[in-house]
């Protein structure tokens, strides 16, 4: 497969790359839309708190609230990314297209082989 054209690729490839695509796209969806939940319910929070006259205390505490959030959120968002790489990985392995490091390997494995010929054609 190392030879073929991009468009000579079978039909299932095409399909399972448009579902991790659509997959990654998902991710991000509900990443975003998550976030968006949060920041609603935090800028209702703090209208509450200013109500009382407890802004003050509640700042510092908010403070570190949206931290510790943004920490999570961006921990989680991580573990997404990870989990949909090993998962593209997995599935390119299965329908036997090399990775980005094998092709390297093999590339280097080419140019010494053609340096080999080359001297080999001078010898002789």
């Amino acid at each position: 497969m190392a030879t073929r054209e991009l468009l000579d690729i079978p039909a299932d490839v095409k399909d399972a790359a448009q579902k991790v695509w659509f997959a990654g796209l998902g991710a991000l969806a509900m990443a975003q839309e998550e976030s968006g939940n949060l920041f609603n319910m935090l800028v209702e929070r703090g209208a509450e708190v200013e109500k009382t006259g407890l802004a003050p205390v509640a700042t510092v505490k908010v403070k570190e609230t949206v931290k510790g959030t943004a920490g999570v959120a961006e921990d989680a968002w991580k573990r997404i990314q990870a989990t949909l790489d090993a998962q593209v990985t997995a599935a390119l392995h299965r329908l036997g297209v090399p990775t980005r490091d094998e092709i390297g390997t093999l590339t280097k494995r080419i140019e010494q082989l053609t340096a080999s010929i080359e001297a080999l054609k001078a010898r002789g």
